[in-house]
């Protein structure tokens, strides 16, 4: 009977040890797969943040945009990671886009479109439809578009600036006046114009809607407004002036990082749209602190956001490109009759319709 109950209690104890080994075992395997697991997803959550490298001006309005990705975190929730590289220039912006430098500028669609005559291919993303304004000096004595003869103009962007090509084809449509030949042309950079023309050494000036933006603050008044002068040559619908631009076959090798920023470049536009309080933000960026700037500033640039891309839009820009080519011929269009079908990126975050 004793041998029994020690037989008993023995296999009991062997028992015991057997299952608290088993469930050791269970506890052990179970803590490494979790924690397999756990490094399989931070592993998997870092292989998914892409980084895009975008040129903008240094001191550019884009940058407005991407202040407010940063502050907000926008970017980094979509695994985005924005690698800014500020350039000195526009034609630094170019360069540094043709030679892969960054992945993404801010350009027009006609600079993207005339690289096809080179056998180079763009993309285009609209971001803004803000053009240039006709600014009126205080004492310029002009009551109307036909007063600009024989008057001093500067002209930003060279003579393939699109609202400059605009301006001539309307004031030769509609006051049958040759502008290059009739006034005196100045061309200068932006904040050079505004300094002549605050002078009054130049009657009027066409300058970027940021500038112009100052100059109305400082009591200038516009002439002809850009709209008014696309509905008088047949196009009704707003188009697209600038774009975020990118070499196609970058874009179709990493389209999902490129519609991810697209999104989110679209977002932070919706919060400078919606929300007053993002303009007190970026002071230090705008380097404004007069309100009644800042509020032309936002309102310029909420004017250009664009609000639908779709076919009417896209139909408008080719419309917009006959104007150009038909006024500035291949200076400005090259050996393009039309704009090319791949010159518009396929994926679109905006409403169509």
């Amino acid at each position: 009977m004793r041998w029994q109950l020690h037989s008993l209690f023995s296999l009991l104890h062997f028992s015991w040890r057997l299952w608290a080994f088993w469930i050791l075992f269970a506890l052990c395997a179970l803590t490494v797969a979790t924690a397999a697991d756990r490094t399989y997803a931070d592993s998997k959550s870092k292989t998914n943040i892409d980084t895009i490298k975008v040129g903008v001006l240094q001191f550019g309005t884009v940058r407005w945009e991407l202040d407010v990705l940063e502050r907000h975190h926008i970017a980094a929730e979509h695994n985005v990671n924005i690698q800014v590289t500020p350039l000195a220039s526009n034609q630094a912006t170019l360069t540094a886009l043709q030679s892969g430098a960054v992945d993404i500028i801010v350009a027009d669609w006609i600079w993207a479109a005339r690289q096809y005559d080179f056998g180079r291919e763009f993309s285009f993303y609209p971001y803004s439809s803000s053009a240039a304004s006709l600014m009126l000096a205080a004492d310029s004595g002009i009551e109307s578009f036909a007063d600009l003869k024989g008057k001093k103009i500067g002209v930003a962007g060279g003579p393939v600036n699109k609202s400059w090509i605009l301006y001539q084809a309307y004031a030769r449509k509609h006051h049958q006046m040759n502008l290059q030949q009739d006034a005196v042309i100045k061309f200068a950079a932006p904040p050079i114009l505004n300094e002549l023309v605050l002078k009054g050494e130049l009657d009027a000036v066409i300058n970027f809607w940021h500038f112009s933006a100052r100059l109305e603050q400082r009591g200038l008044k516009q002439l002809v407004a850009m709209d008014q002068v696309l509905a008088s040559l047949g196009i009704t619908t707003p188009t697209p002036v600038l774009g975020w631009v990118f070499k196609t076959d970058w874009a179709e090798q990493h389209a999902d990082v490129l519609n991810r920023f697209i999104a989110v470049s679209y977002q932070a536009r919706q919060r400078l749209l919606l929300n007053d309080q993002e303009w007190q933000q970026l002071t230090p960026l705008t380097s404004v602190n007069n309100a009644q700037l800042r509020d032309l500033l936002r309102d310029g640039y909420r004017a250009g956001i664009p609000r639908q891309w779709g076919p009417e839009q896209r139909s408008a820009t080719q419309q917009l490109f006959n104007v150009l080519r038909n006024e500035a011929g291949a200076d400005l269009a090259g050996q393009l009759t039309e704009l090319p079908g791949t010159l518009f990126w396929k994926n679109s975050v905006l409403p169509s319709q």
